[in-house]
């Protein structure tokens, strides 16, 4: 360890203040964000709609089209980071749009899979409707066709 990595240790520290000072100018700003993009990049109806316009011209599904262009961002965070270690400095609006862009992107993300999530937690439920316990938390009962060694018996329940 050298004497300036002691240095920074000891001189970069962040209380609950700070902290909660950070998120909460960062929530602001994606918030923000959040509006002002919206209305550029989808419709009011559809907030998704220019990652299902790319999903649908490049034969990807729509989150791969999200971490295609969250990528860019994400790629110059870690050139930022890099750089801390020589003697370029970004400044902080930089650093806060950058960040601020890649909060927003994991929040539409995590958006979309909610929303495929109930999607298809909907259709699961419609085609694979959950066995009906017996009321004594037993294993439900599964027609199988067949005895506990195997042989046929015509559509007898058997306990999972």
């Amino acid at each position: 360890m050298t004497g300036k990595e002691f240095v920074v240790r000891e001189t970069i520290k962040a209380n609950t203040p700070d902290l909660k000072w950070t998120m909460d100018t960062s929530f602001n700003r994606v918030s923000n964000l959040l509006s002002t993009k919206g209305e550029e990049y989808s419709t009011e109806n559809n907030r998704f709609e220019n990652f299902l316009d790319g999903a649908n011209s490049e034969g990807l599904p729509p989150e791969r089209v999200l971490w295609f262009m969250m990528l860019k961002h994400w790629l110059s965070i870690k050139k930022f980071v890099r750089e801390i270690s020589g003697t370029k400095r970004r400044a902080g609006d930089v650093w806060d749009e950058k960040i601020g862009d890649m909060i927003t992107y994991l929040i539409i993300l995590r958006t979309m899979i909610r929303k495929r999530t109930e999607i298809e937690d909907t259709i699961d439920a419609e085609n694979y409707p959950k066995p009906e316990l017996d009321g004594r938390n037993e294993a439900p009962k599964l027609v199988t066709g067949m005895d506990k060694e195997g042989r046929g018996r015509g559509g007898n329940e058997t306990s999972v």
